[in-house]
């Protein structure tokens, strides 16, 4: 089923459930239209694998296995055939590339994160927003979470570690430690807002249930702008 669903008026994302859609916009030549992206779950090392793979030759590669592997079909297009989806795919693989940025890179901080002082325990939140689709509902939507990061000085000591030469766009990514943004996040992590284990919510004492299947790039957008502030002089 998929990811989404509401509680208390609220929209979630049910860590438990396999199936996430996403729209996607599409121009070609004059024209332009939405469709919607059904995926199926994925790990956190699947999304850190194609992030290391950007680099080394073989981005274009990762691209289209991760999308082989976890794309299930077109939403809003005729016909409604999954495999007629996968054989179109397969005649544009520049498709891939696209879809693979569009939904599941699709993270983004939604607000500046509140400041570590007027939170106890040295905790800073950083707020997030994914642009998603809900079936249930049949319209697109803002699927919002907030990630509560514990700042410790060993936290940012290794996130300066593993982001050497931040100054320099362009030797950011080759630099950075994808595991490590990994580590940092799960030792950081104190509660999720907007994700669910079942019927539970993301706390800490429950953590075990939910750390090891948040997405990799909510991790990665939650770690890079909690503690990037620690290395600006």
């Amino acid at each position: 089923m998929n990811v989404l669903k509401k509680k208390s008026g609220f929209l979630f994302w049910d860590l438990l459930e396999g199936e996430s859609s996403h729209p996607v916009n599409v121009v070609r030549g004059d024209g332009s239209w939405t469709m919607y992206v059904y995926l199926s779950s994925y790990s956190n090392s699947e999304e850190k694998d194609v992030r290391k793979s950007l680099f080394n030759g073989k981005g274009e590669e990762a691209y289209q296995e991760f999308v082989d592997k976890h794309f299930i079909k077109f939403g809003g297009v005729e016909p409604d055939d999954p495999e007629r989806h996968k054989m179109y795919l397969d005649d544009m693989p520049e498709m891939k590339r696209f879809i693979y940025e569009e939904c599941v890179q699709g993270v983004r901080n939604d607000l500046d994160p509140i400041d570590s002082d007027i939170l106890e325990d040295d905790v800073c939140v950083v707020p997030t927003i994914q642009d998603m689709y809900d079936p249930s509902e049949g319209s697109e939507v803002k699927f919002k979470s907030s990630h509560y990061l514990n700042m410790g000085q060993a936290f940012n000591a290794a996130y300066e570690n593993c982001v050497e030469n931040r100054s320099s766009e362009e030797l950011l990514e080759i630099e950075m430690d994808f595991d490590e943004i990994g580590r940092i996040y799960n030792s950081s992590i104190e509660r999720v807002e907007g994700f669910l284990v079942g019927r539970e919510v993301c706390s800490f004492s429950n953590k075990e249930k939910w750390i090891h299947k948040i997405p990799f790039e909510y991790k990665f957008a939650a770690v890079d702008e909690a503690f990037k502030p620690a290395l600006v002089e």
